[in-house]
């Protein structure tokens, strides 16, 4: 007795109005996300307040660890932060723009800008890079510790 071939297919089916659907869900997904960004439509904007506070700022790390904060361009000490104290997010924020600084082939030389806007907003901005940080987005106790530099006359950090 001879059995009949397998003439069965087990090679899985995806029925049509599926894959319809997920083609059409995918198209409406890329043109609603590129509509949107030509339209302005569901993106944040924050508007840029005035400025009310703005200082020329250097840093420099001492051999022991400190952190000295000068204004320019008279080159003025109006901040010191002592090793030991906590200071990981300042230095932190300085290590990335130190680094954008170096493949710009730029110095320490040129100062930051330190401001603080009328809506309380605090930012660090590199004018050789143009590279702008918001301080405030990583939460409040850290962007004291800028605020403090801001507001400095000088003095150290306890």
């Amino acid at each position: 007795m001879q059995s009949k071939p397998n003439t069965t297919n087990t090679t899985p089916h995806l029925p049509k109005p599926a894959l319809l659907g997920v083609a059409l869900l995918v198209g409406f997904t890329f043109l609603a996300t590129i509509g949107g960004k030509e339209l302005d439509i569901g993106t944040v904007k924050n508007p840029e307040a005035a400025v009310a506070v703005v200082r020329e700022l250097r840093f420099e790390d001492r051999e022991n660890g400190a952190l000295l904060v000068f204004e320019s361009p008279a080159n003025t000490l109006v901040y010191t932060i002592e090793p030991g104290t906590n200071s990981g997010f300042v230095r932190g924020v300085l290590r990335g723009f130190a680094r954008d600084r170096h493949r710009s082939g730029v110095g320490i030389e040129p100062p930051f800008l330190l401001s603080a806007l009328v809506d309380g907003r605090l930012f660090l901005e590199d004018p050789e890079t143009g590279r702008k940080v918001p301080l405030d987005g990583f939460g409040r106790t850290n962007a004291e510790a800028f605020a403090r530099i801001l507001v400095a006359k000088g003095g150290t950090a306890s």
